[in-house]
């Protein structure tokens, strides 16, 4: 883009590590006559931060499960007591049948354990975009075991609760053979 008189316009963007905030703005402003210079305080400028992986964002509110990363959250089936739903947010961290997946079904009751994985976390798409409303972030997975013709639904609800510091599973639910959901109340869903 050219100045009012023609000259050329030049930018220069420096990044600084700051493992503190996902991105600021530290300074923007002309340093000579058309030559500008922006300041980004940064975590994704620290070499040694891994990336947030795992977190969204609806308008101003957020949802950072990255303090889940090594959790299991397990719930037990509300109609079937053998039943429990094993979940390890953002990661496939469970094993069924040689899968990797990021949740899956249980019977405590049997040696073989996994009954079918129901959700794979794809970290190209991390994890999806999930749907936020009332306070409630929605997310939906048809990647799990299919059940003969029928594919997979997985809904998995985060509902914000500030008295909740980690977690707690509200419900886990078979609804029909291959719809599953189980919601999870938290207050990393009231950011």
């Amino acid at each position: 883009m050219e100045c009012w008189d023609g000259g050329i316009r030049n930018t220069s963007i420096n990044w600084h590590c700051n493992p503190a905030v996902e991105w600021n703005i530290t300074s923007a402003q002309e340093t000579r006559y058309c030559s500008y210079q922006i300041d980004i305080d940064s975590m994704y400028a620290c070499a040694d931060v891994p990336l947030p992986y795992c977190k969204w964002y609806a308008g101003d509110v957020s949802l950072d499960l990255t303090p889940l990363n090594e959790v299991t959250i397990i719930g037990n089936d509300a109609s079937n007591s053998e039943l429990v739903f094993a979940y390890t947010p953002c990661r496939n961290a469970t094993k069924c049948d040689g899968i990797d997946a990021m949740m899956k079904i249980e019977n405590v009751t049997t040696s073989d354990g996994c009954m079918n994985y129901i959700g794979i976390w794809e970290s190209e798409i991390n994890g999806g975009v999930p749907e936020f409303d009332n306070g409630i972030w929605r997310f939906s997975y048809n990647n799990g075991e299919n059940c003969g013709e029928l594919s997979s639904e997985l809904y998995i609800y985060w509902n914000c609760d500030p008295n909740i510091t980690s977690y707690r599973v509200e419900r886990a639910d078979i609804i029909e053979p291959c719809l599953y959901d189980i919601t999870i109340s938290s207050s990393l869903a009231c950011v």
